[in-house]
């Protein structure tokens, strides 16, 4: 065996400093991607390492001080994205500090001064490298703890689940003969008709009269549970508040890892496959929506990109890493022969690829797919990046989140948002008129914003395809809590018992600590 002297001879912390980029990034962001999003980043990192040393190597005639200038040219490396960010908004003088033009320089001085007193180091050096071994070991540790950790959460709070998860789906059952299809539709971050008038100057009257001209109830002062996507799903999709649901998500507690699964696995989705009904969803991008084992899962082909000459097209974790690491370099560069992975990570382009790909599937579902089905569709518009309008795709509307990642101004964040309200519109109008003509027996339709706008995020829209009910079951103020409660107790012979329609709001650094929203619309029963 070898002692731990000749172990230290081994300078390999350049490659675990290398690692750290991709792997503190993916830990920080587990449960919105898949682990395999993150596998190509940490090959294409480790190449990185290995030729990063091997340079270093040639040029200091020594693998020891070889090691030592790599991993300070890698750390250089992987902290540049996220010294950039912060100073993009700090000025001096007039002048924005966060530009390449200032940080280019000042990191290259600093890696140059390094360089120079590394080479310059004389004697054994296998007391640095074996210090240097044990701090990048020491900084791996970390992420792989958190990546280690979330698992084991992920796995005790998915037990957990099951059980809440069960023992409302038990009470699922029922001998009805007639099963109409189920449209779940969800419209990220629309709000509801007042605030969007208030808050935006967005008159949104003629959709809503269009879908009550087509037999939809707009259900004026609904509410949502949760001001945010994960929460308010999880709610929706059991019919329950969360706290109920288990006391992992109650106030104190910052674990999430739970969320996911009350989603994927929902008592809305057990009940409805015990009566037979296939569930098909769509891929989103946002893997805590996505249902990827679904009776059918539909995927968009990125065929059109790739006939555009876009065939390099990277994940949201990539260009996450990129804009984190000296890769954002490339990003911003404006050379043209640096164009194809410019547009390689730019997001939107997939963005409107997996969107158009939905809203032209969805219509056809109600005579392509054999009934009865459950069809959830997590529609990511009026929400960011903003690259729909009236007249239908522009990637360069002033009020797009670009591809370096800044957002829009408040000014054009209103005029994105009201754009992507008029295409929307326009969308869904048609695409709802052909389910219910199609539909061999009438469907139940439910469109619904899972959370509203800033900031006042808890009003939403609601609405409501009913079919063969003289008077309505759902009320003014009902919420997506209710939701499927209403649905069940109609149409299946549920006795569910129906809950308080209560908005919570929470921040993401709590968000398990509620405060209660008013609401500011009054409406009659």
């Amino acid at each position: 065996m070898k002692t731990l002297e000749q172990r230290e001879k081994v300078p390999f912390h350049p490659l675990l400093f290398a690692l750290y980029g991709p792997l503190a990034l993916m830990a920080s962001n587990i449960l919105q991607i898949r682990p395999g999003d993150a596998l190509r980043s940490l090959i294409v990192f480790l190449i990185l390492g290995l030729i990063v040393f091997g340079l270093a190597r040639l040029m200091t005639k020594s693998w020891q001080r070889g090691a030592l200038a790599a991993s300070l040219f890698l750390l250089l490396f992987i902290s540049y994205g996220q010294v950039l960010s912060p100073l993009k908004s700090i000025s001096w003088g007039g002048e924005i500090i966060g530009r390449h033009r200032y940080l280019i320089p000042a990191f290259l001085l600093i890696g140059g001064l390094g360089f120079w007193g590394i080479s310059r180091l004389k004697g054994n050096l296998r007391g640095m490298n074996g210090a240097a071994n044990l701090a990048a070991l020491a900084l791996i540790v970390f992420p792989v703890f958190q990546l280690a950790s979330t698992a084991v959460m992920t796995a005790r709070n998915e037990k957990l689940n099951k059980a809440s998860v069960d023992t409302i789906a038990a009470d699922g059952t029922n001998t009805v003969t007639v099963k109409p299809d189920v449209y779940y539709i969800i419209l990220d971050m629309y709000g509801r008709d007042d605030v969007l008038s208030e808050r935006y100057h967005y008159d949104n009257s003629a959709f809503l009269t269009q879908l009550e001209d087509m037999g939809f109830i707009i259900t004026r002062c609904s509410v949502t549970n949760y001001n945010m996507t994960e929460l308010s799903l999880a709610s929706s999709f059991n019919m329950n508040y969360l706290d109920t649901l288990g006391d992992q998500y109650t106030a104190g507690s910052t674990d999430r890892s739970g969320l996911p699964s009350l989603i994927h696995r929902s008592a809305v989705r057990s009940i409805f496959q015990q009566m037979g009904y296939r569930f098909i969803n769509f891929e989103s991008g946002f893997t805590f929506t996505e249902i990827r084992d679904a009776d059918e899962f539909l995927i968009p082909s990125y065929v059109e990109l790739e006939n555009k000459g876009r065939s390099l097209q990277m994940n949201a974790f990539e260009s996450l890493l990129v804009k984190t690491t000296g890769f954002v370099i490339v990003e911003d560069a404006q050379t043209r022969w640096l164009s194809p992975v410019v547009d390689a990570l730019d997001m939107r382009r997939i963005h409107v690829v997996r969107e158009l790909y939905l809203l032209d599937k969805l219509p056809t579902l109600a005579a392509g797919e054999p009934s009865p089905k459950f069809v959830y569709a997590h529609i990511l518009i009026p929400h960011p990046p903003f690259v729909f309008s009236s007249q239908g795709v522009n990637l360069e509307l002033p009020s797009s989140y670009g591809p370096d990642g800044k957002g829009p101004s408040e000014k054009d964040y209103g005029i994105g948002y009201r754009n992507q309200l008029d295409y929307i519109d326009a969308r869904l109008i048609p695409i709802l008129q052909q389910i219910i003509a199609d539909s061999e027996t009438p469907p139940i339709i439910i469109v619904q914003g899972d959370h509203g706008v800033d900031p006042k995020r808890s009003f939403i829209l609601n609405a409501y395809y009913l079919p063969e009910q003289a008077k309505s079951p759902a009320w003014q103020s009902i919420s997506p809590v209710n939701t499927f409660r209403m649905v069940l107790n109609t149409y299946f012979q549920g006795t569910y018992p129906y809950l308080p329609d209560t908005n919570f709001a929470s921040t993401d650094k709590a968000p398990f600590d509620f405060t209660i929203i008013e609401n500011e619309r009054v409406c009659q029963p």
